[in-house]
């Protein structure tokens, strides 16, 4: 197999690439679960153009959505991609709390849900009051869908359009409310190539998936993957230590991780034997700032440079380091790849070294929230400008620091989470009057969730029945592990929590 196979650039769809990667290299590996044998491109196309075919059987059309209700792993990649071939996939993933999993499923309106047998018996029943139909896959790492009631021939599934939404990342804003980013064929694979070419990807590589394919920047290891006509390896579970195994026993090449797992893995790796070691040709670190200690420390295990960058959702990789022998600065986000701009709060720009919010002219990804066209004008200035809600200032030579975040979003490393939605959580124990979480620094994650609570008179509840409270509500990444017991919550004349004030109080009362 040559390293010089190229997609071509006249492909500009998900079902384009798997059939162009069939036909040229049907035998090389394109998903390899550790310790399991490697799905071939053939095999993986087959796997999602099976799917594909069945839901158009079904008669789910492009523009339905699917929720995808699967745990993390090479069946997850498979249905997808599959999806994303005869519809739009939601990855919601299989670990949500019924709860949650019935408000997001009840602001989606789903044409059907794919998950596995062992799907919980609450989630199902969550489907059946919503009348979403369940598909089940069956076989292995490359599934197909059982058998399915209603099913009929209905000719060749349709090829999308390059302009046709693929798929949807599901993000919360600062009011807790559900936000969709929709991801367009044409713009993930312009975003594919433009990986490829920056980080000379090419049929020989292999990436390690280290993040969720429920969120974007797992996602888009397996759009970077399919377009290079790489192969992705997925370690047994999404854990340091698991991580590490797998990296050790199947070489791979190059990941991409948030700047918190980065360091979960070097808190591993300084408990492993100094000989232990791979040969990555770079990481690309991304989520959240790291620190050029971290970079310099982790390069020395993994063997290859830790590339900083900043990326969202909403509109892709912004600015990036490259690989040597490209010039980069330490603490920096690397230059930017799209025109931004650095304003102050009257939205004019400021100087160079002067820190401000981050607005994106014409972001090549984000064209607007699914289903929320308030969401949207909030987040566009005058101009069709992008606001980021992320601060930081651009040096002399152009490249970016980054340096926080304008609204109330806890980045606990690279997660986003709204305080509201933890408010809503507590709120509705019984014994809790007031609830109010807020960000603290955190020396593994940049930042972590603090929640400040007050109990109504005469109530009494620990932090442990608290959390196992919200664990049975909200997502484990969203509770928070210190639960701050105050009296009252400080508010503005108005009567809104200052949650920039309980974050000063934490500090002082840590001294």
């Amino acid at each position: 197999m040559s390293g010089q196979t190229r997609l071509p650039d006249a492909v500009a769809t998900i079902p384009d690439a798997l059939a162009f990667w069939a036909a040229a290299t049907p035998d090389a590996p394109a998903v390899v679960p550790h310790g399991r044998p490697a799905i071939s491109y053939d095999a993986l196309w087959r796997s999602a153009g099976g799917l594909a075919e069945t839901l158009h059987a079904l008669g789910v059309r492009r523009a339905d959505r699917v929720v995808l209700l699967l745990p993390e792993g090479p069946r997850l990649a498979a249905a997808l991609l599959g999806t994303a071939c005869a519809a739009i996939a939601l990855p919601l993933g299989a670990a949500l709390p019924s709860a949650e999993l019935a408000a997001v499923l009840a602001g989606v309106n789903a044409a059907a849900a794919v998950a596995d047998p062992t799907l919980p018996a609450p989630a199902r029943a969550r489907l059946a009051e919503l009348g979403i139909p369940l598909l089940e896959l069956r076989g292995g790492d490359a599934p197909t869908l059982a058998p399915v009631d209603g099913a009929r021939r209905r000719g060749p599934c349709p090829r999308p359009m390059p302009g046709d939404i693929a798929a949807v990342s599901q993000s919360s804003g600062t009011t807790g409310k559900p936000k969709r980013v929709p991801y367009f064929h044409g713009g993930l694979l312009i975003s594919g190539r433009e990986h490829r070419d920056a980080y000379g990807l090419d049929c020989r590589d292999i990436g390690i998936v280290v993040s969720p394919l429920t969120a974007s920047l797992g996602a888009s290891m397996l759009l970077h993957s399919l377009v290079a006509g790489a192969a992705l390896l997925f370690p047994a579970a999404l854990e340091p230590s698991r991580v590490w195994a797998a990296m050790l026993a199947e070489r791979p090449t190059w990941t991409q991780a948030s700047a918190g797992f980065l360091e979960l893995l070097a808190r591993e790796l300084r408990n492993r034997p100094a000989t232990e070691s791979v040969s990555l040709r770079f990481v690309r670190a991304t989520s959240a700032a790291i620190s050029p200690e971290m970079c310099h420390e982790l390069a020395r295990r993994l063997g290859g440079p830790v590339l900083p960058s900043y990326s969202s959702s909403e509109a892709g990789r912004i600015s990036m380091a490259f690989p040597p022998p490209a010039k980069s600065k330490p603490g920096s986000a690397g230059r930017p790849v799209q025109p931004l701009a650095i304003v102050d709060d009257a939205g004019n720009r400021v100087g160079t070294g002067v820190e401000g919010e981050i607005w994106l002219d014409n972001p090549r990804v984000f064209a607007g929230y699914l289903d929320d066209p308030e969401a949207t004008a909030a987040a566009l200035a005058p101009g069709g400008w992008f606001r980021t809600g992320d601060t930081g200032f651009l040096d002399e030579d152009g490249f970016l620091f980054l340096t926080g975040r304008r609204n109330e979003l806890i980045n606990r490393g690279g997660d986003k989470i709204a305080p509201a939605e933890v408010d809503a959580a507590l709120l509705a124990h019984p014994a809790v009057r007031e609830a109010a979480a807020f960000p603290a620094p955190d020396e593994r994650y940049g930042q972590d969730i603090v929640v400040a609570v007050a109990l109504e008179p005469g109530q009494t509840a620990s932090a442990r029945a608290l959390r196992t409270w919200m664990l049975e509500r909200l997502a484990p990444h969203k509770v928070p592990r210190r639960i701050w017991f105050v009296d009252d919550l400080p508010r503005t004349a108005t009567g809104k929590v200052q949650r920039g004030e309980l974050t000063r109080r934490w500090r002082v009362a840590l001294r």
